[in-house]
């Protein structure tokens, strides 16, 4: 009980379909393709827009964190 479906493309109708699609992703807006925006920009801009909030820990050492991640400072007084 098993139907076999005989699908056969000849090869021109084949190579219609292929140029015609080929033809229309020519034509078609690069808007429709084009991504709005990268890992790296959405980055860059929620770093511009954040605050660097620095906490000091002990001593001469200090955390400054934000929207990228957090950077420990060790500073020295009168430099």
């Amino acid at each position: 009980m098993t139907a076999k479906l005989d699908v056969r493309i000849s090869r021109r109708s084949f190579l219609t379909s292929a140029t015609s699609a080929f033809a229309v992703a020519l034509m078609a807006p690069r808007q429709l393709f084009a991504q709005n925006d990268g890992l790296v920009q959405t980055a860059r801009r929620t770093a511009a827009a954040s605050n660097v909030t620095v906490q000091k820990l002990r001593g001469n050492v200090s955390v400054l964190t934000g929207a990228g991640g957090n950077i420990a400072v060790s500073h020295r007084p009168g430099w």
